[in-house]
């Protein structure tokens, strides 16, 4: 998903995910709608997102989905 995405894009990508590493909740983040554990991010002029999950006890970001806004979600598993 990363390597697909172009240079500039991905230098913001990864300026995102550096940030996250310090602050997993910043103030642009917002939790995915029905979904106990998933946030997005924007990033490049607000056109992609990151979709991430939060694990509390490891205290770690984990990346779930980095693209397009238009695409993003598509096919994205429902909670249970």
């Amino acid at each position: 998903m990363f390597s697909r995405l172009r240079e500039e894009v991905q230098l913001e990508a990864g300026e995102a995910i550096g940030e996250l590493a310090e602050d997993p909740f910043p103030f642009d983040c917002k939790p995915m709608e029905g979904y106990a554990d998933l946030y997005r991010v924007r990033f490049y002029r607000g056109r992609y997102r990151i979709v991430y999950r939060v694990k509390q006890r490891s205290r770690t970001v984990v990346i779930e989905r980095i693209g397009p806004r238009e695409t993003i979600y598509s096919g994205l598993r429902k909670p249970a």
